[in-house]
C-alpha cells in the first residue's frame, strides 16, 4: 500500500471537498441592494435584508473536534492544515462531463460561487484508515441554495472514468443516505478502483447539510473498511454545532 500517497490523496481531497480557500468577497457583493428610494405611504414593507455568510470565527468553532468523534481516532494535523488555491476545488476530471458534478462533490465547481469564509479538519482511525474529514464553508443563502440543488442522475453517471490525482481510475456511484440535518441534506458513495497495483480500492463517503448560507460538509475516505457508524453520527454533530454558531451569531462565544 502506498501509504504516503494515499495521506497525499487525502489531503487532496480534504481540500477539494470541503473547499478550504481563501475569502472571496465576491458572492456576498452579489447581493448587495442599492439603497432604496424614500417609501410613499402605499409603499409596501421593505424585504428584510439578506443574513451576511458566517465569519471566520463561526466557521472555526463550527469545526468537529476529537471529543465529537468516538474512542479510537484522532485529530490527523496534516490534513487539518491543508490549503487549496481557487483552481483546486474539484476532485479531479471525468471523462465524461455530465458526470463531472459528482467529482466536484456539490463545493467543488471551478465555475461555481467560492465561500466567503472555511476551515477543515480531519481525524484518522489507524494509519490505514478511516480517514474522517469535517469542514464548514460559508455563503450567501442563496449560493448555498444553488450549490445544493445537484441535476438528476444521468444513468450514463453510475459507472464512469477519471483522473484523480494523476491516477486513471473507474469510479461507481452508489446511492447514500444520510440523517436528515439542517434545512438540505444529501449524501452520495463513490468507489474507485485503478489499475495500478499499489493503489486501493477507495470508498468516498460525502455527506452535505445547508444551515442557511452554510454548508457542513462530512466525508470518510476508507480503505479496507468503512466506519458507518462514526461517519453518521460526525455528521449530524457537525450540522448541530453550525446550527448553534448560527443562533449566537457573529458575536458569540470563541471556540
Amino acid at each position: 500500500m502506498r501509504t504516503r500517497t494515499l495521506r497525499a490523496a487525502a489531503v487532496g481531497l480534504a481540500a477539494s471537498s470541503v473547499l478550504l480557500a481563501t475569502a472571496c468577497e465576491g458572492g456576498a457583493k452579489a447581493e448587495e441592494k442599492p439603497a432604496a428610494k424614500k417609501p410613499t405611504a402605499a409603499a409596501k414593507p421593505s424585504t428584510p435584508p439578506a443574513v451576511a455568510p458566517l465569519t471566520q470565527r463561526q466557521v472555526e468553532s463550527a469545526l468537529l473536534e476529537v471529543r465529537d468523534m468516538p474512542t479510537g481516532w484522532s485529530k490527523d494535523n496534516e490534513i487539518s492544515s491543508s490549503a487549496a488555491g481557487s483552481t483546486e476545488f474539484a476532485l479531479g476530471k471525468t471523462d465524461k462531463p455530465e458526470c463531472q458534478f459528482l467529482f466536484d462533490a456539490v463545493v467543488g465547481s471551478e465555475k461555481g460561487a467560492k465561500p466567503q469564509n472555511s476551515a477543515v479538519v480531519g481525524f484518522t482511525k489507524s494509519e490505514e484508515g478511516p480517514i474522517l474529514v469535517g469542514g464548514v464553508t460559508a455563503y450567501t443563502e442563496a449560493e448555498a441554495k444553488t450549490l445544493m440543488k445537484e441535476p438528476p442522475l444521468p444513468p450514463s453517471c453510475r459507472k464512469f472514468t477519471g483522473d484523480f490525482e494523476g491516477d486513471k481510475v473507474t469510479v461507481v456511484y452508489e446511492d447514500l443516505s444520510v440523517p436528515k440535518a439542517g434545512q438540505d441534506s444529501q449524501g452520495l458513495r463513490l468507489k474507485l478502483t485503478s489499475k495500478d497495483p499499489e493503489m486501493p480500492s477507495m470508498q468516498y463517503d460525502i455527506a452535505h447539510a445547508r444551515v442557511g448560507g452554510a454548508i457542513a460538509t462530512t466525508m470518510e475516505m476508507s480503505f479496507l473498511k468503512a466506519d458507518v457508524q462514526a461517519f453518521a453520527d460526525a455528521f449530524t454533530k457537525s450540522v448541530t454545532k453550525v446550527e448553534k454558531v448560527t443562533k449566537e451569531g457573529p458575536a458569540g462565544k470563541k471556540a
